[in-house]
């Protein structure tokens, strides 16, 4: 009966120091799980604050490169109003490049125009000039006629000039003007004979005196001047080219 009782004793002994043993064991691997889940929370916070770090980073990436987005915007509407000021200033230096050679071109040309003359232009001159040394010589060899533009023939003509009245003695009735044209120099071929060819119009002005009426329609194209003398029947042409006399006609009534 001892044996029995000591044996059951033994027994829950054993069992009850199992029992603590298994205790032990759980209180151990209650501490591991403990200890596990201690460092999943760690793990876990670190993790979070690693996933914070990440997010900032890369709103500060984003944030960054919104900013070099704006610079570069920036930067790109300066070039661009730049680039239209040089192209205003370009345009504005070839405007008045243009004008100025435009300005040098006109001037030149009526440089040119001046020293070199257009024929006809020349043949203007030339006529207006001879006119106007016709008037002199004629104003100074005969002061009863003078050298007319003839509206209906379009040609020169000489008109008499009214001779002024005489003077009358002091308290004698002046008598009204009257009107004594000049007195005609007879053409004679031996006057007609002394004009040679290559005489300028003043040397013939001076033998025969200013001509009747001038005919220069061909002058503008053929650079001639007629000078025509008409007494009666009587005609005498004498033709110039370029003022120097080239040929001349008589034709005398008999």
């Amino acid at each position: 009966m001892k044996k029995v009782i000591l044996v059951i004793t033994v027994a829950a002994a054993i069992t009850a120091r199992a029992q603590d043993q298994d205790a032990v064991q759980a209180q151990i691997k209650a501490g591991y799980a403990a200890d596990e889940a201690a460092a999943a929370q760690q793990e876990a916070a670190a993790a979070r604050k690693e996933a914070r770090a990440a997010r900032e980073a890369a709103e500060a990436l984003l944030a960054e490169r919104e900013e070099q987005r704006v610079r570069e915007m920036q930067a790109a509407q300066i070039a661009e109003a730049q680039r239209q000021v040089l192209e205003q200033e370009q345009a504005q230096a070839a405007l008045v490049a243009a004008q100025a050679r435009a300005a040098a071109e006109r001037k030149e040309k009526s440089e040119y125009a001046i020293a070199h003359p257009s024929a006809e232009l020349q043949a203007q001159m030339n006529a207006q000039k001879q006119f106007e040394l016709n008037q002199r010589s004629m104003a100074q060899r005969r002061p009863t006629e003078t050298l007319e533009l003839d509206s209906k023939t379009g040609d020169w003509v000489v008109r008499k000039l009214p001779m002024p009245p005489p003077e009358s003695t002091k308290g004698e009735p002046q008598s009204p003007a009257t009107t004594t044209p000049a007195k005609a120099v007879r053409l004679t071929k031996a006057d007609v004979d002394k004009v040679a060819e290559g005489m300028s119009m003043e040397q013939v002005d001076s033998i025969l005196g200013p001509p009747t009426y001038l005919d220069n329609k061909d002058f503008p194209v053929m650079r001639k001047t007629i000078y025509v003398y008409e007494q009666g029947k009587d005609t005498v042409k004498i033709v110039f080219k370029d003022f120097k006399v080239t040929e001349s006609q008589l034709t005398l009534s008999k």
